[in-house]
């Protein structure tokens, strides 16, 4: 596995319970306008294989306890949350990619699986593998990672599942007209930047599932995989990162008193960090 990262960079800058208390607030203000809150937690990749690293290469033993401090502290303070470390611990190899920080196709499956279970959606309910085929692309995968040390690490092939079943959708992004998978078959190499045409200020989903869950998204990359899985199975899905969008629009949206769910999409990495995402207010 290669990683490359600067691991001091994510060393916490806030307490589990200063976190925990914006979480209450945030959650409060979703109930104020009928939307229920629900924080997803997903192990970052340098935190699920920290003891494939030596200890005097990588020491990031801190990400875990700190998701265990986190957990603790919003069950105190009664937030709505869904850690998914013991699922994807059963096969790291399997739900994570090698040379790029982010989960595989089977490790977006299974979070998106878990997540419509507990949204209690119309759609997507029982085994969604059984909805998808999987697509293995051929070019060069470039990952997050490689990027950093070109010619280091594992070589890997990038695979996607596509949706097989009849559905009909429109994606808006700031760019345009967008699609769940931007496959670009122009392109000699292929990246994690296919699942919903990469990180967008917001982008705003609706598709033809009459009935299905109306759900506002916020988060860094790791909603992308997510949202290109959970999307054949919601009636809409407006997306934000703060780290390119107004959080003003955000609130916008949440106040219409449209959304079903507002969803925090997060990885341990960036927990107890103060970043676009993270707190802020």
């Amino acid at each position: 596995y290669l990683d490359g990262m600067d691991t001091d960079s994510l060393r916490p800058d806030l307490s589990a319970q200063d976190m925990a208390h914006f979480y209450k607030k945030l959650q409060g203000d979703c109930q104020k306008y009928g939307t229920q809150f629900l924080f997803v937690g997903i192990p970052n990749q340098t935190d699920i294989f920290s003891k494939k690293f030596p200890s005097y290469m990588e020491d990031t033993g801190y990400l875990a306890q700190g998701e265990k401090d986190l957990k603790e502290a919003m069950d105190q303070a009664g937030v709505d949350s869904l850690f998914l470390r013991d699922l994807l611990a059963q096969d790291p190899a399997a739900y994570y990619l090698k040379s790029d920080h982010h989960c595989s196709n089977r490790g977006l499956l299974l979070e998106a699986r878990e997540i419509l279970k507990k949204l209690a959606s119309p759609y997507g309910q029982g085994d969604i593998l059984e909805d998808f085929e999987e697509v293995k692309d051929l070019r060069p995968f470039v990952g997050s990672r490689s990027r950093k040390v070109p010619g280091l690490g594992p070589k890997e092939n990038f695979a996607y599942y596509r949706y097989k079943k009849p559905w009909t959708y429109q994606l808006e992004t700031p760019a345009g007209p967008g699609q769940v998978l931007e496959l670009n078959p122009e392109k000699a190499t292929v990246d994690y930047g296919i699942y919903m045409g990469g990180d967008q200020a917001y982008s705003v989903l609706k598709t033809d599932r009459p009935g299905g869950l109306r759900v506002l998204v916020y988060g860094d990359s790791y909603t992308n995989g997510l949202e290109s899985t959970l999307a054949p199975y919601l009636s809409q899905m407006t997306s934000f990162d703060f780290r390119y969008g107004k959080k003003e629009d955000f609130f916008k949206e949440l106040e219409s008193g449209h959304y079903d769910y507002c969803l925090c999409i997060r990885d341990s990495g960036i927990y107890l960090k103060e970043s676009p995402n993270g707190r802020f207010y």
